[in-house]
Order: structure tokens, then C-alpha cells, then sequence
């Protein structure tokens, strides 16, 4: 028990001791729990990359006044519509047309979309100027393939075409 008190008395002396000096300042002690000098710093390392977003805005569509976007998920693979009302994957919170961005909750996680550029790489069939397409006919055939006709062509398509609708009407008046 006296050693006990012996080993109080003196680190109660040390404490009166540093305090008389200044050895125990508030600013040394602060500094002191900042700067721990037992312990190695490290400072922070900057993150070398953005990591990419895990969906894809694809575009939007307005059915009986509700909105739905198309978003696809990079991880799965697959392309799915989300709307305002949520219960999918994703509900979109908030949807700026002027600079194509959706803001979209994920448990609670905002996420910022972009719409997705959409880039068109060949395939398709080179229109010249007055070239008429071919309109789908609603019975599902075939689509005809674009045709094109010189100036002259045309005006004797259409001389054709005026003489076909003469005979017809001079059919109706003999028939009726």
C-alpha cells in the first residue's frame, strides 16, 4: 500500500511539474493528438480512377402521361424500364430533358445518369436526294426496297399514273 501512494505522490508531482513549466499546454497535447509520434503517417492517396457507373441511360418514352426510361444494367447485361414510381432495380427520382440526366435511387444511393450517346456505324443503305421510301404496309409483307428515278422518269410516272386514273373514271361512267 505505501509503495501504492508513493507512485500517486509522484506522478501527481510530475503533473504539477509540467503544468508549472508549460510542458503540458493544451496546444502541446492537441498537437499531440493529432500527430501521434509512435504512429507513422500516411496521407490520404488520391483515387486514381473514377469508377464507371454500373447502368447506362438509354432514352425515355411517355405512355398515358407516365414517364418510363429505358436504363441497362453493364454488370447483367440487360435493358430495362424504370419509372418514377420505382419497384424495379432503380426509380428514378428526377429527369432534366435539357441536359439528358436522370437521377436514379439504388437502395437508398443516388446515382447520376447520362443519356448514352447513340452512334450509327454503317449498315444502313445510302439515300440520294429524292429518293422515296417504301411506307410498312399494315398487313405485315415484305417492305419494298427504296426506289429512285431520274427527273424525266418521274414526270413520265406521273403522265402514267394520270392516264391510269383516266381509264378508271371513264370505266366508272360506262359501268354506271
Amino acid at each position: 500500500m505505501e509503495k501504492r501512494t508513493r507512485t500517486c505522490a509522484a506522478g501527481a508531482l510530475f503533473l504539477i511539474a509540467c503544468l508549472a513549466t508549460g510542458l503540458c499546454s493544451g496546444e502541446r497535447w492537441a498537437s499531440l493528438l493529432e500527430k501521434n509520434p509512435f504512429v507513422t503517417y500516411d496521407p490520404p492517396k488520391a483515387v486514381a480512377s473514377v469508377i464507371p457507373p454500373q447502368y447506362e441511360f438509354r432514352g425515355r418514352s411517355v405512355e398515358n402521361g407516365i414517364e418510363y426510361f429505358s436504363l441497362y444494367n453493364l454488370e447483367t447485361k440487360k435493358a430495362f424500364w424504370a419509372g418514377m414510381s420505382g419497384g424495379g432495380e432503380l426509380r428514378v427520382q428526377a429527369y432534366d430533358p435539357a441536359g439528358g440526366l436522370v437521377l436514379a435511387d439504388r437502395s437508398g444511393r443516388t446515382i447520376r445518369l447520362a443519356l448514352k450517346d447513340t452512334r450509327t456505324t454503317g449498315g444502313g443503305i445510302p439515300l440520294r436526294p429524292g429518293t422515296a421510301l417504301a411506307a410498312a404496309p399494315a398487313n405485315g409483307a415484305p417492305l419494298a426496297r427504296a426506289v429512285s428515278h431520274s427527273a424525266t422518269e418521274s414526270q413520265r410516272l406521273e403522265q402514267v399514273a394520270d392516264q391510269i386514273r383516266a381509264r378508271r373514271a371513264q370505266r366508272k361512267q360506262t359501268a354506271g
